[in-house]
C-alpha cells in the first residue's frame, strides 16, 4: 500500500508508450491527412495507447478515482519532443488545446 492507503499495482500492466519515432511519424500521419495539427489525444488513439488508471486518494475533497485518458500519458513526451525541436508546438486559441506539427520551428 502507498502512503495514502491506495495500492501501487494499478498500473503495473500497463504496456509501454511508443517511441518518439512512432510519435514523431503519427504526428505526422495526422497532419498530412488534412488535420489542422496533431492533438495528444488524436496522436494516442493513433497509436492505441491505453490509458491510466488514477488511485484517489480516499475521503479527501477535489480527489477522484477512476481511468485517466490516454491523452495525458502522451502529452509529456509530446511536450518533450517539442522542445528538443523535433516537433512544433502551438496553442489553439479556438479550440483552447496544444496542436503538434512534424519538423522544426522557422525563425
Amino acid at each position: 500500500m502507498g502512503d495514502n492507503g491506495v495500492s501501487k499495482t494499478f498500473n503495473r500492466g500497463l504496456p509501454p508508450l511508443p517511441d518518439d519515432t512512432a510519435l514523431i511519424e503519427a504526428v505526422a500521419q495526422i497532419v498530412g491527412e488534412g488535420h489542422r495539427g496533431a492533438t495528444a489525444n488524436r496522436v494516442a488513439q493513433r497509436l492505441r495507447v491505453q490509458g491510466a488508471w488514477r488511485g484517489g486518494r480516499g475521503a479527501v475533497k477535489g480527489s477522484w478515482s477512476g481511468m485517466m485518458s490516454p491523452a495525458l500519458r502522451v502529452a509529456p513526451r509530446l511536450r518533450k519532443l517539442a522542445d528538443d525541436g523535433l516537433l512544433v508546438r502551438r496553442y489553439n486559441n479556438d479550440d483552447y488545446r496544444f496542436e503538434y506539427y512534424p519538423g522544426r520551428e522557422s525563425e
